[in-house]
């Protein structure tokens, strides 16, 4: 089951927050004691809708940190850890995925980086309308093309040239209040030449 105290900060209280009778999500919290809540997350949305809280919950595997679950968008907001059936609460979500001193702010539906927050707010007005996932890059980005005997050969081959020569442009001088481009030579065609070879 979720430990109620990962869940406290979502309630914050102004005095004597270190009672247990001043979270007030064990109130809410006792009418879903009987839900248990297993690695399929199945209950998780009942659990916010009747808590009016957002439930993030965040896997591990292969060294890398991939979303399980993330639910709708919320004024509070949980997010939690998976692993070794067992739950944790994440502090500081940013900070448990940063690499780079560049990286400040991720997305929490495909742990993508953004260095403002005002463009990570920008990509998740869409990224949020689809499934969470994971988003890797290959280690090896260079693409090679190696099938070469699934080449179809052509019957025939063109070679071709085309001489060009280059005269000066005399042009007006261009006005410094507007944009322009300034043509300083003219190609014309001299002459061309091609060949047709038949394998």
């Amino acid at each position: 089951m979720f430990p109620v105290r990962h869940f406290s900060y979502a309630f914050p209280q102004r005095a004597n927050a270190h009672r247990v009778s001043k979270i007030q999500i064990i109130s809410a919290f006792d009418k879903l004691l009987h839900v248990k809540f297993s690695e399929t997350l199945s209950n998780v949305k009942s659990f916010e809708k009747a808590n009016n809280l957002r439930v993030n919950v965040f896997g591990y595997a292969d060294n890398l940190v991939y979303p399980m679950y993330i639910g709708k968008p919320n004024q509070r907001e949980v997010n939690l850890f998976f692993f070794d059936d067992h739950y944790f609460r994440i502090r500081n979500f940013n900070r448990l995925l940063r690499q780079k001193t560049n990286e400040n702010h991720f997305c929490v539906n495909c742990l993508s980086s953004f260095t403002r927050k005002t463009t990570l707010e920008l990509h998740q007005q869409l990224c949020l309308h689809n499934k969470p996932q994971r988003l890797s890059m290959p280690s090896d980005l260079s693409l090679k093309f190696k099938n070469f005997n699934k080449c179809v050969e052509h019957r025939y081959v063109t070679y071709a040239r085309l001489r060009m020569s280059a005269l000066e442009n005399s042009t007006t001088h261009p006005d410094q209040n507007r944009s322009f481009t300034s043509p300083i030579e003219k190609h014309i065609p001299v002459s061309f030449a091609f060949v047709v070879i038949d394998n």
